[in-house]
């Protein structure tokens, strides 16, 4: 008795398996429908047929992996900020090297009007007279200290060090991410394959639970033997439900960090 449970006979089998044709077909594609909105289309300009968006992602894993860090790195605001302290510390160079010129002064007047005139004659009287004139002047002013010129190099050096420092910082930070996007990518992989062997595992068990439950019904099969091939199906249940979950939330916090869904990232 316990020998029908575990191997059904053909014909059984083979009339469960046509019944349910339809349905493991929707089973096995389960891991596709998350990913995909539209139906896989395949060319036949070669003898290679066109890949889809999802197919390109889990089978050019160099591809992917290069356009999820580019799209994460574009959405990243820390590397933003970091951009951003890079472009600040840039313009205080341009001023440590420009702040000798502050030193430097232009004046210039032009005066217009009634200007005293004095005369001496020739009987040694002076005269005072008054008439219209205009006069200007222009000229500059340099004043350097001496503690500036000799610590120029050093300010200018050091600005330069910090620029330099805040570009290795924001290039640590790529890396970090460049790194946690193939983690990530790893995890969506492990958890797609995770989820197919579970849902192959769920569908066996559902068939065998099947042929049980008409044996049993026909008395071939005693209500212990039903309950371990009941328990064998709910394991397996549970565990392509955790399977499930697991590679939805591995898809969904990787679309988050890039900004976009699989079939954007993956589309030409």
């Amino acid at each position: 008795m316990r020998d029908s449970i575990l191997f059904p006979s053909s014909q059984d089998k083979f009339r469960l398996l046509k019944n349910n044709y339809r349905q493991m077909k929707i089973l096995y594609l389960i891991p596709l429908v998350i990913l995909l909105s539209a139906r896989s289309s395949y060319g036949q300009t070669s003898q290679i047929p066109d890949l889809s968006a999802t197919e390109r992602f889990f089978l050019q894993p160099d591809v992917a992996i290069a356009r999820l860090t580019e799209a994460a790195l574009a959405r990243s605001a820390s590397v933003e900020a970091l951009r951003i302290d890079r472009d600040i510390i840039g313009e205080d160079l341009q001023i440590a090297r420009k702040d000798i010129y502050k030193n430097l002064s232009l004046a210039g007047d032009y005066l217009y009007g009634n200007l005293g005139l004095l005369s001496i004659s020739e009987g040694s009287q002076i005269g005072i007279g008054t008439g219209l004139a205009s006069r200007y002047s222009a000229g500059f002013r340099l004043s350097l200290p001496l503690d500036m010129i000799i610590s120029r190099p050093n300010r200018i050096n050091r600005v330069q060090l910090q620029l330099k420092q805040a570009e290795f910082i924001q290039k640590s930070r790529e890396e970090e991410i460049s790194q946690f996007i193939i983690n990530m990518y790893q995890d969506v992989v492990l958890a797609r394959r995770t989820l197919k062997v579970h849902t192959e595992a769920r569908e066996s068990a559902r068939i065998n639970k099947q042929l049980s439950e008409k044996s049993f019904r026909e008395g071939q099969v005693s209500l212990a033997d039903m309950s371990v091939v009941t328990e064998a199906y709910t394991r397996a249940a549970i565990d392509y439900e955790s399977s499930y979950t697991n590679y939805e939330t591995a898809v969904r916090i990787l679309e988050e960090i890039v900004g976009m869904n699989i079939i954007e990232l993956m589309n030409p």
